[in-house]
């Protein structure tokens, strides 16, 4: 039984948005998956859109055409896209609209049930929904599923080039991080790709105290609590072995956001993927802050798991 990947790739024409696409080239998505391209196009803003009185006819049918033909434009730009992504089997379809783009991936994203959604980004920013983009700061946090944000590396697409694949799971005592790992076995990356699951101790600010029992106890909870991340570490990277052979896990301690970060820039990763926690009916649950700091920070794409609100199906 093949378990069915729900693709969506917002678009929007950008360098960025072309380095998603090639990203998901790269991995040679095949027949168990479905891949729904999507660009949104923004209606004309004028101060006229509601309708004035002294505003003729000839100018609405002039926006009209114009919107028509940014619209017949887009899904061009998407069934060359879409003709590239079925190279390796991928049912591909494209999706065309008007709106807010932010609002219109969220939309889509839930109607289509997707599992991931994919989206560039634009480089470092000390700003969050600066650095992203709004569009892509408003996915990462609305959508009901896992999204993908594709940085530009060097200017290009961010494809391993002389090793493989590189994936880095930043992975705490959460449930989400046994979430982020399933999803990364469902990804179609080669068996030969290397993953190393990351689980950092975070020391206490303060120094260990003098007392000898005092103290004796302070270093016996602390190793235990090493001993306990070691092993969370352990679990995850078994779960990804039977695919991933290479998979192995890793122990820092410090801060867990810098430590992830800095482990990504040395190894170097191609792929740093962190839990999160599902969204809410009210739609203001917010990332947690190692998520927001990867996020804003990471030298490569990241994939923010989470699980969908609705219930996956399969085939």
């Amino acid at each position: 039984m093949v378990t069915k990947l729900r693709v969506l790739a917002a678009v929007d024409g950008s360098k960025h948005a072309e380095a998603a696409v090639e990203f998901l080239y790269a991995l040679k998505f095949g027949e168990e998956t479905e891949i729904t391209l999507l660009t949104v196009v923004e209606p004309v803003r004028t101060i006229y859109a509601a309708g004035d009185p002294l505003l003729g006819p000839e100018v609405y049918r002039l926006m009209e055409e114009y919107l028509a033909a940014q619209e017949a434009e887009a899904a061009e730009y998407l069934s060359q896209l879409a003709a590239r992504l079925r190279e390796f089997g991928a049912r591909t379809e494209t999706l065309v609209l008007t709106g807010h783009p932010a609002d219109e991936v969220v939309k889509v994203a839930t109607e289509r049930r997707a599992d991931l959604v994919v989206m560039g980004a634009r480089g470092l920013n000390p700003i969050l929904s600066w650095l992203l983009g709004s569009v892509s700061h408003h996915v990462v946090r609305y959508a009901p599923c896992s999204v993908l944000v594709v940085k530009l590396r060097d200017g290009k697409a961010p494809i391993p080039s002389g090793h493989p694949w590189r994936i880095l799971l930043a992975a705490d005592p959460a449930p989400y991080s046994a979430f982020a790992t399933d999803l990364v076995n469902r990804l179609p990356f080669s068996p030969d790709t290397e993953v190393r699951v990351l689980v950092v101790v975070q020391q206490l600010g303060r120094p260990k105290p003098e007392q000898a029992e005092v103290r004796q106890v302070w270093e016996a909870m602390a190793e235990a609590e090493e001993r306990s991340a070691q092993a969370l570490a352990e679990r995850l990277a078994e779960r990804l072995q039977a695919r991933y052979p290479k998979a192995a896990a890793e122990l820092r301690l410090g801060d867990p956001a810098n430590e992830a970060l800095k482990f990504a820039r040395e190894w170097p990763a191609d792929l740093v993927v962190v839990g999160a926690r599902g969204t809410s009916a009210r739609k203001d649950v917010p990332l947690g802050s190692v998520a927001v700091k990867i996020l804003g920070h990471a030298p490569c794409p990241v994939l923010v798991a989470r699980p969908p609100q609705f219930t996956p199906t399969s085939t």
